[in-house]
């Protein structure tokens, strides 16, 4: 069952729906509106999740059996992701011949994806590759 209802809407607002409707991104307004209501639900689904999700994770490592790390193999560890990630921004911009801010960029965000479990290598070896002699 359908039920229609009355929102008031600033023109700069209303200006964008209607240039994305006739853009054609959405059918119509109706559409639209839809949508944003689902993103909306989504979103709240996931902000709901997140918290549950994070007490997870400190259960999980409170519970991990493996020894702490010093800070010395966190440093060493912190210190070849960089030096990984450096290496591949180096690789990507000699392959692609992407400009240098471009692959910089890139490169850092290449760190959020980079786990130990995503294969380690030795320090010099690192090293080695990082000033391009491997």
């Amino acid at each position: 069952m359908s039920e229609t209802i009355s929102v008031t809407r600033t023109p700069d607002r209303l200006r964008a729906v209607r240039a994305s409707v006739e853009a054609g991104e959405y059918a119509s307004v109706d559409a639209l509106l839809d949508e944003a209501v689902h993103a909306r639900q989504r979103q709240r689904r996931a902000d709901a999740e997140r918290p549950d999700d994070i007490r997870t994770r400190i259960r999980r490592s409170l519970h991990d059996p493996r020894p702490d790390l010093s800070i010395e193999e966190v440093q060493k560890d912190r210190d070849r992701m960089f030096a990984e990630a450096r290496h591949d921004t180096r690789r990507a911009e000699t392959s692609r011949r992407v400009s240098p801010s471009r692959a910089g960029r890139s490169g850092r965000h290449l760190l959020r994806d980079l786990a130990p479990e995503s294969g380690r290598r030795d320090g010099a070896a690192l090293h080695a590759a990082d000033q391009g002699s491997v």
